[in-house]
């Protein structure tokens, strides 16, 4: 039977690509979807911008589903986007990250069949030529290299302590202690005794803003909202900052056990603690919350703040998680409460964690922080979290774009790359091999990287810290509080798989199934685990 089952598996998987086809010709008329010119799909299109903004369509098909790689490059002055599309010609996936003279490319899944592609270009001198390459692809040969891969960690390193103030910390107009944390964490990740007076300078950065219980003894609720606090002065967006504070610090601590820093990490742990919106939050902090309250197990942006959403909850459910990690008492009831607020922001009809409880402003984002704070309180026990991840998977990460209708994508793939690491398997395997060559083919000759969308206000030392954070999962860094979480049994195939699979072939074995029907109905099998 094993063996058997090993042979299916081989034929329903094989797919051998096509040799790719000399450049054809773009011919007109494909300005729309419903008249689109069919070309190959291992082969280049030579095409024309016949106006200031023009759109050209094409179709292409593959015999199983399969990875493809569009790009499309041209003269210096268009600017180019790709879409792929479903028949009826609504939009799968976008590419528009790149000013002109740049090429746009994406890297998908698509399914077996026909699919659309529009190329849009914008250009003030119509008649510019471009090429387009459509190629089908073995995801795993584009994953650049070990020594790759931290030579780019290096070169950021060496730009981001540049960058570190006397202060100790790194600049941003809006979040100097949430970009100050993130880079410390760089270069924690690293592990290396030459970064040690930076990562020093920016621990001490937090020592002296911190504020020590009793400080405000004279009014009990100054003293609940600010004791432990690590961000001084005191933001809108507190508890976002105290959570990346306590995580790097936790890190810290978890490397050096030093006692002075224990103990403020415990204090800046107490405070996110009490912060929760549960029915233990103190009335000094406007509690308790009731447990109906669809609010009760997250967190917001202020310790007295009533109402919960995921992204500040993601943060600070992790940093709860790192210092437990590091040896910090962490009270059992913090997951516990959490997760039925996680849940309840979960969408059923997208399959994708929101950003607040029943539902509404749903990005990639909000899933990924959702799928990764699931994993780490139940693993792979949540019954949605697997449908998460495969929402991750489709929406693999574009330069500069987190995908409709969000705007952050370091924030994205920070937290993609996070709980697709996690998941481990193949769920880990073709997010890397996206991720990693798209951070080096786009990381600046300083070894920066530029931050775009709504994160450039928030300045190129938090995207260039980003980068190093996620770069470090591949390099084979991945920070303590990840160590040996892999959850290899989400991959496909899975048990479940192939006990469905195994049931199939004892129902076969007593009619008249031919072996390519197998295959058929074991490939149909495999497509709809894979959400296809």
């Amino acid at each position: 039977m094993q063996r058997i089952l090993v042979t299916l598996f081989a034929l329903a998987l094989l797919s051998v690509p096509a040799v790719p086809q000399e450049a054809v010709k773009e011919v007109e008329p494909n300005d729309l979807y419903s008249t689109p010119q069919v070309v190959v799909s291992n082969g280049d299109v030579a095409g024309t911008v016949g106006f200031e903004e023009d759109a050209d369509w094409f179709r292409f098909e593959v015999k199983e589903p399969t990875w493809v790689r569009v790009r499309i490059s041209g003269a210096g002055d268009v600017d180019f986007s790709l879409t792929l599309h479903d028949l009826e010609g609504t939009a799968l996936h976008h590419a528009d990250g790149q000013p002109a003279g740049k090429p746009e490319e994406i890297v998908r899944r698509v399914r077996r069949g026909a699919t659309l592609l529009m190329v849009r270009g914008r250009t003030a001198s119509p008649g510019s030529a471009y090429t387009l390459s459509i190629r089908e692809v073995d995801l795993l040969q584009y994953k650049p290299s070990i020594e790759q891969i931290k030579a780019a960690i290096r070169k950021g390193l060496a730009w981001l302590a540049t960058k570190q103030a006397e202060t100790g910390a790194w600049p941003s107009e809006v979040s100097v202690h949430g970009v100050t944390g993130l880079s410390l964490m760089a270069f924690l990740g690293e592990g290396l005794p030459e970064y040690e007076p930076i990562v020093a300078k920016a621990a001490a950065f937090f020592t002296k803003g911190f504020v020590p219980p009793g400080a405000n003894a004279e009014d009990p609720r100054s003293e609940a909202s600010s004791a432990g606090c690590l961000v001084e002065p005191f933001s809108r967006h507190l508890l976002y900052e105290q959570a990346i504070a306590v995580l790097a610090l936790s890190e810290r601590y978890h490397a050096t056990k030093d006692a002075k820093l224990g103990e403020m990490v415990k204090e800046g742990v107490a405070l996110l603690v009490r912060s929760q919106n549960t029915r233990s939050k103190s009335e000094k902090l406007e509690g308790p919350i009731d447990e109906k309250d669809e609010n009760h197990g997250g967190w917001r942006y202020l310790p007295a703040s009533l109402d919960s959403d995921l992204s500040a909850s993601g943060w600070c459910l992790i940093a709860l998680v790192a210092a437990s990690k590091a040896g910090i008492e962490v009270p059992d009831a913090v997951k516990k409460d959490y997760m039925p607020f996680c849940r309840r922001c979960f969408d059923e009809d997208r399959g994708m964690y929101g950003y607040r409880a029943g539902g509404g402003n749903i990005t990639n984002t909000t899933n990924a922080v959702g799928v990764l704070t699931t994993l780490l309180c139940m693993g792979g026990e949540c019954p949605v979290v697997r449908t998460g991840l495969r929402n991750i998977r489709k929406n693999l990460p574009v330069w500069n774009e987190e995908g409709e209708p969000g705007l952050y994508p370091f924030y994205y793939w920070y937290y993609g790359s996070r709980a697709m690491y996690v998941a481990g398997g193949d769920w880990w395997k073709e997010w890397e091999a996206v991720m990693c060559p798209l951070l080096l083919d786009h990381q600046n000759a300083d070894g920066s990287w530029t931050a775009a969308q709504e994160e450039e206000e928030v300045g190129t030392a938090y995207s260039t810290a980003m980068a190093i954070l996620i770069l470090q999962l591949m390099s084979g860094n991945p920070p303590a509080y990840l160590e040996g979480l892999k959850i290899d049994d989400l991959s496909y195939p899975c048990p479940v798989l192939v006990d469905d699979i195994e049931a199939l072939l004892k129902v076969a074995a007593g009619d008249d199934r031919t072996k390519e029907q197998l295959i058929r109905e074991i490939r149909a099998m495999i497509g709809r685990y894979r959400g296809e």
